[in-house]
């Protein structure tokens, strides 16, 4: 089943495609599927995957520390650029907060582990793309 799931998503980020909402979805819902055959220690090193993984298939995170500690940070880069009127340090913040900094670190280390070309997050109009799918 392992190597079945690793196939599946070498093949789904290898069509180095215009990503749309349904293949983030499907490709979110894959690596799920093999971090919960992982060990939990191994498991333990990609948190904010597993985050968005539930993100990308459920209406409600509950129960989430990851989920909790991503909201704070909202709250705080909120605060931080309430009078703020530079629309790009808005736009680095929240990024930055909702966690897609760690998610791409993550997904990047992941791939490694697996064995899958890291395109879809060493590239960066690649990475924006797939990003505003989520």
């Amino acid at each position: 089943m392992e190597k079945d799931l690793i196939t599946k998503i070498r093949n789904t980020v290898a069509k180095n495609k215009n990503w749309e909402e349904a293949d983030v979805r499907s490709l979110m819902i894959l690596v799920r599927k093999l971090l919960d055959n992982m060990l939990q220690s191994d498991q333990k090193l990609y948190l904010t995957i597993r985050l968005f993984s539930n993100w990308v298939a459920h209406i409600k995170i509950t129960q989430s520390n990851t989920g909790l500690r991503i909201l704070s940070a909202i709250n705080n880069a909120l605060v931080s650029v309430k009078d703020s009127v530079d629309a790009v340090a808005m736009q680095t913040k929240m990024s930055q907060a909702i966690g897609f900094p760690a998610l791409r670190k993550e997904m990047k280390l992941f791939f490694g582990h697996i064995g899958v070309d890291d395109m879809l997050v060493s590239d960066n109009n690649m990475w924006a793309n797939y990003t505003n799918q989520i």
